[in-house]
């Protein structure tokens, strides 16, 4: 029997067809960077084949939560599990997507074998939802909130969930990172002479503003009344007074109409970049601090150093 030659390598004929999966599927070596990344993960996840090849998964942005909240990119990761003991994994997840909302997947994990010896690992997932899950259907499937109410930004809990994943994926060799704190200006003069509904109407203006300039990969929330919390992903200390600044240009773009006259509100700013030894109370705590300074320097303020 005479053998046919194959036109193309085995490996291109696999690797079209998990192309064609339903299902996204990525694969990771035991470092946990990604070398193989499907076009239905792109599909599900608006993540583009070049943009995650060679990252690790942990700095992938897809950001896994659980059902209890718990970011799984850290010592419960399931890839991380069946590295390490080679069983294979199922769990119900949500992954966050490029464009910022989260999506509702099942993942399989599956250990890659060569000689014997597990040299990385496989994750299929899928959508098990057929709507997409945005804030609001997020917090149904969790039954609980984690967006503010009036304005639809996540809230303190997530923000602080979501502080947690960025310090404890720096301290493993991470991204760095930065947090600001804005508080708006003369916010109580607004309420005083305007009504709690226009002030109500101004925080949502503010939200969307920030909505709708925020980068995928960064975070920005309500953290309490008129105070709002941000993460900057891959911002040094070099660039405090760069995402200070914006952040505080998102918060004067916003704008509504009362009476015919346009409101605005400006805002203080304060700015830290994660350092050694710090925890989540103790880098929001450096943070508060320059923001009371900047608020006693006066309205429309950004302090970004800690020289006291």
């Amino acid at each position: 029997m005479v053998e046919t030659e194959m036109p193309i390598s085995r490996e291109k004929i696999y690797e079209s067809i998990i192309d064609d999966f339903g299902e996204g599927v990525y694969c990771v070596d035991t470092n946990r960077k990604i070398f193989f990344w499907s076009r239905s993960a792109e599909r599900i996840t608006g993540y583009a084949r070049d943009e995650m090849i060679g990252v690790s998964c942990f700095n992938s942005h897809l950001d896994y939560i659980d059902m209890d909240k718990r970011p799984l990119c850290n010592l419960i990761c399931p890839l991380v599990g069946t590295i390490f003991d080679g069983q294979q994994r199922v769990e119900q997840v949500f992954a966050r997507h490029k464009d910022g909302h989260r999506i509702p997947v099942i993942v399989k994990t599956f250990p890659i074998i060569k000689d014997g010896v597990i040299v990385g690992a496989t994750e299929i997932f899928h959508e098990y939802l057929k709507t997409e899950c945005n804030d609001a259907r997020l917090d149904e499937v969790l039954g609980m909130e984690m967006h503010d109410p009036l304005t639809g930004l996540p809230n303190r809990e997530n923000l602080t969930l979501m502080l947690s994943y960025h310090l404890d994926s720096w301290k493993r060799g991470g991204r760095p990172f930065s947090i600001a704190f804005a508080d708006l200006d003369h916010f109580a003069r607004l309420n005083e002479e305007y009504g709690y509904e226009t002030g109500n109407r101004m925080l949502q203006a503010v939200a969307k503003s920030l909505s709708a300039d925020v980068r995928g990969d960064d975070i920005v929330g309500r953290w309490d009344k008129e105070s709002f919390f941000a993460i900057f992903a891959g911002a040094p200390d070099r660039e405090l007074r760069h995402v200070s600044e914006k952040l505080m240009h998102w918060i004067h773009d916003a704008s509504i109409e009362v009476n015919g006259q346009t409101l605005t509100v400006d805002a203080c700013v304060s700015a830290v970049s994660a350092r050694p030894g710090d925890t989540i109370a103790g880098i929001i705590e450096r943070c508060q601090k320059l923001l009371f300074r900047a608020k006693k320097d006066g309205a429309g303020q950004i302090v970004i150093t800690e020289k006291f």
